[in-house]
């Protein structure tokens, strides 16, 4: 997992944040690139952390009518936030970046989630 998550956070230094979420909503891993500076409290990390796994779990209620949901994308304005919910890890691979991020750069994420374990 610590070898995905720096992988992650090397790709481009607009990454600013990889962070690992179980079913649960436990907050495992929360790992950022050198100099970033928090949005959220880490109180507000765990409760964003939950409700990922929240949206997760809503999610697999569709499944069988529409598929898998594997990854989202949240584009804010300080922040962009892209969820991966199917990682061979078995949890959820949360990742942050600034919004000037090359959204090419998500597809690349998504194979190096696609082949860990």
């Amino acid at each position: 997992m610590s070898t995905l998550i720096e992988k992650i956070l090397s790709i481009d230094k607009e990454i600013r944040c990889v962070e690992i979420i179980d079913e649960r909503g436990n907050l495992k891993i929360h790992r950022c690139n050198e100099g970033v500076e928090p949005l959220l409290t880490p109180t507000e990390m765990r409760a964003y952390a939950l409700g990922v796994a929240v949206r997760k779990a809503m999610r697999k209620r569709w499944e069988n009518k529409i598929g898998r949901t594997r990854w989202v994308v949240g584009y804010r304005d300080k922040v962009c936030v892209i969820v991966f919910y199917d990682s061979p890890i078995g949890d959820t691979v949360l990742v942050t970046a600034n919004p000037t991020l090359n959204l090419t750069k998500i597809h690349e994420i998504s194979k190096m989630v696609a082949e860990s374990s």
